[in-house]
């Protein structure tokens, strides 16, 4: 299933990824960087995948992000989310960072899930404004997404029948998530992203449960 979920997040970041280049939002030449390396990582991580057994996967999923549930409970206090504009010069600065993102798609390519919110918490740490941490976390789960999936592909392990219908769920409601995240407020994001990643925890152990 999570090899289905990926090919079907990789189209859909594929056509919003194409709408934010086309309406001059983010510059793919600033992006080609991380996005390589986003690459790297999601195949790095599709092959531990193969490597390891579901359960192992379920365990580190859960620990990942319970992890980054106890960090978002702290970042409630201190403040993470920034409505301000990003400067040049803070987008150079942060680009120049590339250990963290590269460990985040790696679990993307292996694990998937709340990967999304990893790269996106990852950014408003570093000081992004909420939404062009979304804008450069597409970018970057573009490029494991579609690197993870081709390893897949070539291994031999797609459900095409999955695959469509979680494409074309993907692909609306990544634009609708586009259009919406202009007007989230900082706020929001301060309770929302905590209650997902619960809600993700819970999700993870239910379904090992429900499959072991």
């Amino acid at each position: 299933m999570l090899v289905q979920i990926i090919h079907g997040t990789g189209v859909s970041l594929l056509s919003t990824v194409l709408v934010l280049v086309l309406k001059k939002k983010m510059q793919l030449k600033q992006m080609l960087p991380l996005m390589l390396l986003a690459s790297l990582g999601g195949i790095s991580g599709a092959f531990l995948a193969t490597r390891l057994s579901e359960l192992t996967m379920n365990i580190v999923a859960c620990i990942v992000l319970i992890a980054m549930f106890i960090v978002m409970l702290i970042s409630k206090k201190t403040g993470l989310v920034s409505e301000q504009h990003d400067t040049e010069q803070r987008d150079k600065e942060q680009r120049s960072t590339f250990l963290a993102p590269f460990f985040i798609e790696i679990y993307d390519g292996g694990f998937g899930p709340g990967s999304a919110l990893l790269n996106f918490t990852y950014f408003l740490k570093k000081q992004f404004s909420y939404v062009n941490a979304a804008e450069m976390t597409r970018f970057m789960m573009f490029g494991s997404c579609m690197s993870a999936f081709l390893f897949y592909f070539l291994y031999g392990i797609v459900d095409w029948g999955i695959a469509i219908p979680v494409t074309v769920g993907s692909i609306i409601g990544s634009h609708i998530g586009l259009k919406l995240v202009p007007y989230l407020k900082g706020k929001w994001l301060q309770v929302l992203l905590p209650i997902i990643f619960l809600l993700l925890i819970v999700q993870v152990v239910t379904t090992d449960l429900l499959f072991s």
